[in-house]
């Protein structure tokens, strides 16, 4: 019985791995194959007045210690809020706001 269960949970990719979780995702943005920025796109079913985004099943996950060892300010890797992303916030200039931004990865270009 375990083994089916084991089964079906690689199957439908629901087996646990550490450093990786499920995020919700509203927004992506675009880049083209050398880096140039092509835009923003939503994600979901924009149809929904309130869309939820895209479902990713592995996303990578930072623990919060994981984000603040060493006195390194870091950002989730991939998926993040518009405010690291793009310091879209009340208070964009924030010391942390602008740490988290510029740790935030970037295409190569």
């Amino acid at each position: 019985m375990l083994t089916r269960l084991l089964e079906y949970a690689e199957k439908h990719q629901l087996e646990a791995e550490p450093g990786f979780k499920v995020k919700q995702a509203r927004w992506a943005l675009q880049f083209s194959g050398n880096g140039e920025y092509l835009g923003v796109v939503e994600l979901g079913d924009t149809g929904l007045s309130r869309n939820p985004g895209r479902s990713f099943a592995k996303a990578p996950d930072l623990s919060q210690a994981e984000l603040i060892a060493g006195g390194t300010t870091r950002s989730h890797f991939l998926i993040d809020s518009a405010e690291v992303v793009a310091r879209v916030s009340k208070n964009p200039d924030a010391t942390k706001t602008v740490e988290k931004n510029a740790a935030f990865p970037r295409p190569a270009g």
